[in-house]
């Protein structure tokens, strides 16, 4: 199913210190938000402080 059929999205960055997919401790994040499909230029700032 497309993104593009929600009508709003949750998103969250997740930079992982050891390029493993599965979360681990140590990897840094960014807040987690809701948009609107479709929306475009967002920015989404990671921080340890997150963790």
């Amino acid at each position: 199913m497309p993104l593009s059929t929600f009508p709003t999205l949750s998103l969250q960055a997740r930079l992982s210190l050891d390029g493993q997919a599965m979360p681990q401790a140590g990897d840094v994040y960014s807040s987690s938000f809701s948009v609107a499909s479709g929306s475009a230029n967002l920015l989404l700032e990671l921080n340890r402080a997150l963790q």
